[in-house]
């Protein structure tokens, strides 16, 4: 949402307020043209400003006409909010002093208020969606007095208003949390400020943990639905204490919340790992923050582990549970795959040695990786490979060979590592036996 309709000049044409003006407004719902549409369509009839307010104080849709000379108190309030699309600290405070949201929640209509701030009369009322206010909706008397047939007009517009909402599907699927909106509305800003976002966390009672990691829940099936929302949720708790959660762009989207270091237990990976299997999804995990201000960056990185992960699991057993910190050098290939060429990375003396699996129909490549895999344990990768030991120790010493080194050395190993990350990126080598981190981590089975 956030569209906006300011425009310069001064009046607008009124089309007049009884039964064909809410006949117009609630027409305007049926066109299927957006929330900006029917306020647009509002101020037509009811001949004065409309601003629609969102949980956060922030301007949703508005139509609201400032001539560039005008310098009246609301003039000057209203530009300045406008530019910025948020109500105020000003506004906030004066709001809360004069216990509107109160007001409001005791009226079963919208409420005529003289506005001191803005130095003018207000009519406002309350959008509510399953018993939650969700928005509220403002008219300002500046063009027209507000009278029996203007609050008729307004208050279907209110309930339109909250019937438009409702196809949001942030409203949809969370019951109008005023949390999760929140979370979707980080989601969607690069550059929010810092200042602004506590000011509207303080205003829906949310005090973020000193970590936080954002968690992705998407299909596994790219044509499928993430399925349900509250299901899935639900399923994860207590992984969401102290934290929010939204659906957005047919995904859920986790703000996962920590009091030390944010790494998420053992336990809970598990539980990510049973939910996906359960629901057929992939989670992406990013690494830990500390800012409000970084959850668009950090939704972004949780979106590469996912999708790293997944063109690693075309070489390697990467399950459904995916951290961006596991798959990160990804994104040094990514980068450098898209200004040079990857090979030219890779050791010549991997090449040869892939050349010589091909020319002779040798195994000598997986046998290297799997070693390097089991941390150069060869009592290790003989297990992982099914080889016996005396036949692992061969085939090492003939790739010694090959590539002219002993594999002793720290920054040999390195470079070979990273010429295995080039070929397998490239499609170049996958390894015959595929296994887990997790599986990498057991001993080896005796005998």
């Amino acid at each position: 949402m956030d569209e906006k309709s300011v425009a310069s000049g001064a009046g607008m044409s009124p089309e007049g307020c009884g039964e064909h003006g809410r006949e117009r407004i609630l027409a305007a719902l049926f066109s299927d043209r957006g929330l900006q549409y029917i306020v647009d369509v509002a101020a037509r009839v009811l001949g004065n400003p409309i601003l629609v307010i969102d949980a956060n104080f922030r301007y949703v849709a508005r139509h609201f006409d400032i001539a560039p000379d005008d310098d009246s108190t609301l003039a000057t309030v209203m530009r300045e909010e406008l530019a910025t699309g948020f109500v105020s600290e000003k506004g906030i405070a004066y709001i809360h002093e004069r216990r509107l949201d109160e007001s409001l929640a005791g009226s079963v209509c919208p409420c005529v208020h003289r506005n001191d701030r803005l130095g003018v009369n207000t009519l406002v009322g309350a959008a509510m969606v399953h018993g939650i206010c969700i928005a509220h909706v403002m008219m300002v008397e500046r063009d027209r007095t507000i009278g029996p047939d203007e609050e008729r007009c307004f208050n279907t517009l209110v309930g339109v208003v909250a019937q438009e909402l409702q196809k949001n599907p942030v409203y949809l699927s969370t019951r109008g949390q005023m949390g999760s909106y929140f979370l979707a509305s980080l989601l969607e800003n690069e550059r929010p400020d810092p200042t602004s976002l506590e000011r509207r966390a303080a205003a829906i009672n949310f005090e973020p943990l000193p970590w936080m990691r954002i968690v992705v829940a998407v299909p596994k099936n790219p044509l499928a639905n993430v399925g349900n929302l509250q299901n899935v949720a639900g399923q994860l708790q207590p992984l969401l204490a102290h934290g929010l959660y939204t659906k957005h762009k047919n995904q859920l989207v986790m703000l996962v919340c920590r009091q030390d270091s944010g790494d998420l237990t053992p336990y809970e990976l598990d539980r990510l790992a049973d939910v996906a299997e359960l629901n057929d999804l992939l989670f992406g995990i990013s690494n830990a923050f500390g800012s409000l201000a970084e959850v668009h960056l950090y939704y972004v990185q949780a979106h590469d582990a996912i999708r790293y992960g997944q063109r690693a699991s075309d070489s390697l057993e990467v399950g459904r549970v995916l951290r961006y910190d596991r798959f990160s050098y990804m994104k040094l290939l990514e980068c450098t795959d898209r200004t040079d060429d990857l090979l030219a990375i890779c050791p010549p003396a991997l090449l040869h040695l892939l050349d010589h699996d091909e020319e002779h129909d040798g195994d000598l490549m997986n046998t290297l990786f799997g070693y390097l895999q089991n941390g150069q344990s060869t009592a290790r990768a003989a297990a992982q490979l099914s080889l016996h030991k005396n036949t692992l120790l061969y085939r090492l010493g003939t790739i010694r060979k090959i590539l002219g080194v002993d594999l002793s050395s720290g920054e040999d190993v390195f470079q070979i590592q990273v010429g295995f990350r080039v070929l397998m990126y490239l499609g170049l080598f996958t390894p015959r036996v595929r296994h887990t981190r997790e599986q990498l981590e057991q001993p080896p089975r005796e005998g």
